[in-house]
């Protein structure tokens, strides 16, 4: 995810990111965006759909919630 990340629904910058890996290693990144509401998945830095993002963790349920990479580095410059 790049740092540019804008709400791909409305524009806003700086949505909220989270992210989690499944117990396989498989890395999934949810966007949220607090001015219009809407959240998109990425999967391998790739959108997914929602039902995408329901069959993985169906399958391997154990996930483990991250730092992303942006937040890690966001919180670095203002520090």
């Amino acid at each position: 995810m790049a740092d540019s990340l804008a709400c791909t629904n409305c524009g806003q910058g700086r949505p909220i990111e989270l992210q989690m890996t499944t117990k396989s290693g498989q890395v999934l990144t949810m966007t949220s965006c607090p001015r219009c509401e809407s959240r998109s998945w990425y999967a391998a830095h790739q959108p997914v759909s929602i039902d995408a993002v329901l069959k993985i963790t169906a399958k391997d349920p154990e996930i483990r919630m991250n730092h992303s990479d942006r937040t890690v580095r966001q919180a670095a410059r203002e520090h």
